[in-house]
């Protein structure tokens, strides 16, 4: 909806500056505005391809690294450590996918922190501006205490189920 008033202002000024009834000022805001529109049109753009990107990097590297069928010679340099589970348990698959799944809300945080900041830096004296910027970064914080709170209450039941199990 936006982009056809866009559009509207846009066929209105250029008619009426071939009239030549445009002053100058009205075309340089239209022209800054144009381009806002096309930088926020390329943020949404690149950060919906970073976050397929980081997706499809994320399960291809878990799945990868699940599924090894050869490890080249890792698996005994690595026996020593108790970084790598030496069992396959439902437990340890889950626990697996929860670290992920967590890595992944972590780098979403960042982001969405980022871009809150860039934003806020890119309002110009904007109040509204601002005040989404502000939204996103509480929104964003309030994201990762609700998922961290999550988290603490499901391991602490699961620990207690494990003690008394």
């Amino acid at each position: 909806m936006a982009r056809q008033g866009h559009c509207l202002e846009r066929n209105s000024i250029l008619s009426k500056k071939s009239e030549g009834s445009v002053p100058k000022s009205e075309c340089v805001k239209f022209c800054v505005q144009s381009s806002e529109y096309m930088f926020k049109q390329r943020l949404k753009t690149a950060f919906l391809l970073f976050f397929a990107t980081l997706f499809l990097f994320t399960a291809t590297f878990t799945i990868a690294s699940s599924a090894r069928a050869d490890s080249y010679g890792l698996d005994t340099a690595a026996q020593g450590t108790p970084l790598i589970p030496k069992t396959t348990t439902p437990q340890v698959i889950i626990g697996t996918i929860v670290g992920a799944v967590l890595s992944f809300l972590g780098v979403i945080f960042f982001l969405l922190i980022f871009y809150g900041g860039l934003r806020w830096m890119l309002a110009q004296g904007n109040d509204q501006e601002v005040d989404k910027a502000k939204q996103i970064i509480v929104a964003a914080t309030i994201g990762l205490i609700i998922v961290l709170a999550a988290y603490a209450i499901t391991a602490f039941i699961g620990q207690q189920l494990l003690a008394t199990g």
